[in-house]
């Protein structure tokens, strides 16, 4: 995968799919691995962004609480990016099939 930053920002996205679905607690996990795509590139969220990519962060951890949140945030930094592929795939199949 050549554009990383890009790769994050399509992550990203998908967190936010995972929270009008109402699965807060993946999208910690997927936000987790997007921001770690980009710490390890130098890529940082366009600051036209930024506020609201802050308060998803912030509606994440009202909702969950910090210790929910900060558990799934050390999930997402432990988890592949493989992984996280694989399972969005397989959640965008599930959501087909319905």
């Amino acid at each position: 995968i050549g554009d990383i930053g890009g790769l994050a920002w399509c992550l990203e996205k998908f967190a936010e799919i995972a929270i009008l679905s109402g699965n807060v607690e993946y999208a910690i996990i997927v936000y987790s691995v997007a921001s770690q795509l980009r710490a390890s590139v130098g890529s940082v969220i366009d600051p036209a962004d930024q506020q609201d990519y802050n308060h998803r962060l912030a509606f994440l951890k009202s909702r969950t609480g910090e210790v929910v949140f900060d558990q799934q945030w050390k999930e997402g930094k432990a988890r592949k990016i493989d992984q996280i592929i694989e399972t969005i795939q397989n959640q965008l199949i599930i959501d087909q099939d319905r």
